[in-house]
């Protein structure tokens, strides 16, 4: 598991005082790139050195409480399910106190820059994930 940790700003919040729903998903994608570049494999370097690239092609998120401004947040990411070509990361944010604010779960498929067409899952990939 990888935890990653942000503050909730002005510009997130919405007219009713809470995040504005889509911010959750700009947040989780977030603690993804840093994940990757933690374990040495970069978005930047995926798209301007590797053959391949993973775009998000399912997302979604359970909201369980509400989430304001000011707020720590901490994001747990794990990945749990692998395909040949794709596999999925599943997010748990709490909030400062540790109580459960949202839930989410995005999908990524491995394609093939120029072809567009799947790949299999890449052994860095793999390992980073731990895929045996």
């Amino acid at each position: 598991m990888f935890t990653y940790q942000t503050k909730i700003h002005m510009q997130e919040i919405d007219a009713a005082g809470v995040m504005f729903y889509a911010h959750l998903f700009t947040l989780i994608h977030d603690a993804y790139e840093e994940f990757m570049t933690v374990h040495n494999l970069s978005l930047r370097d995926i798209l301007e050195k590797k053959d391949y690239i993973l775009p998000i092609v399912h997302s979604e998120a359970d909201y369980k409480k509400p989430i304001r401004l000011g707020d720590i947040l901490e994001i747990q990411l794990e990945a749990n399910e692998f395909g040949a070509h794709s596999f999925d990361t599943q997010y748990t944010i709490v909030n400062q106190e540790k109580v459960l604010v949202a839930l989410a779960k995005t999908v990524h498929v491995v394609i093939s820059k120029q072809t567009h067409s799947p790949l299999p899952l890449p052994s860095e990939i793999k390992k980073i994930f731990a895929v045996k």
